[in-house]
């Protein structure tokens, strides 16, 4: 039932499916406000057992796979000393992450959650970070003002993916990067690809991380049984599961058979 529900709204029509995201998101985030879950990401795990590990601060060591995948998509882009906006904060982990280890000069945090961005208001502070209502297909700043747009596992619950992303580029400055990361039926890259290309932001890397992803949801499977067995109501628990991408639920099926693919792209404003 929950499969059947999650593929209807990948492909309804765009307001409907904006509206229902919208709504089970504030639900999510409303329903967990006192739990100290701050990603919501599928994460990222290395393959190449000689690479080195992140450097990370103990407190964020439980975290490291969700970290991961925020630190290899944004890498590229250098966010030393720019002015950083994450569209789709969600709980705030990734901007939180950004903004205190990789030296932007400021990040902005920005959900369409009322309730995520309260949570992060309360749970990340950092002086170089701020969290704000927002809505990606619409978003709340001047042209050409921001040098790095980041956007993780966000943009499939979006209304128009082509109207995110012309946004995206009004508000980068010339020479600005975008950074994405997210998941795709697989045959739906065509529209994915030219959603890109006519918003002028063509990317110049285009790389497939299923595998990367897979391999994280494995190595996190047990803690998050546990966590969510544990606190969420009985009633929530399966749909919570499914959710989180445990092993043997739909979406990790589908990544599993291919059907589904997690992409990164890394994209810069001419």
């Amino acid at each position: 039932m929950i499969a059947r529900t999650v593929n209807y709204l990948s492909s309804t029509a765009p307001g409907i499916r904006r509206f229902i995201w919208r709504h089970t998101y504030q639900a999510i985030n409303w329903t967990f406000a006192d739990m100290n879950w701050y990603f919501l990401n599928y994460g990222y795990a290395s393959l190449d057992p000689s690479s080195p590990p992140l450097p990370l601060e103990e407190p964020d060591e439980a975290d490291r796979d969700f970290i991961q995948l925020y630190h290899h998509v944004t890498e590229i882009a250098g966010l030393a000393g720019k002015e950083v906006l994450e569209v789709s904060s969600g709980r705030g982990g990734g901007s939180s992450f950004m903004a205190r280890y990789l030296r932007p000069r400021f990040v902005t945090g920005m959900d369409r959650s009322e309730h995520a961005v309260a949570f992060c208001a309360k749970h990340h502070k950092s002086p170089n970070l701020a969290y704000r209502v927002g809505d990606a297909e619409s978003l709340p700043f001047e042209d050409g003002t921001v040098d790095v747009v980041v956007n993780v596992e966000s943009s499939h619950c979006y209304g128009s993916m082509a109207q995110f992303l012309r946004e995206v580029r009004r508000v980068l400055r010339r020479g600005g990067y975008f950074v994405w990361a997210d998941f795709r039926q697989k045959d739906r890259l065509d529209a994915l690809d030219e959603a890109f290309e006519k918003a002028n932001l063509v990317p110049f890397r285009k790389e497939e991380i299923t595998p990367n992803v897979l391999a994280s949801l494995d190595r996190m499977n047990e803690r998050k049984v546990e966590a969510i067995s544990k606190y969420v109501p009985c009633p929530f628990i399966p749909s919570t599961l499914e959710f989180a991408g445990v092993q043997g639920s739909a979406i990790y099926k589908a990544f599993e058979r291919r059907e589904k693919l997690y992409l990164h792209y890394a994209c810069r404003k001419a």
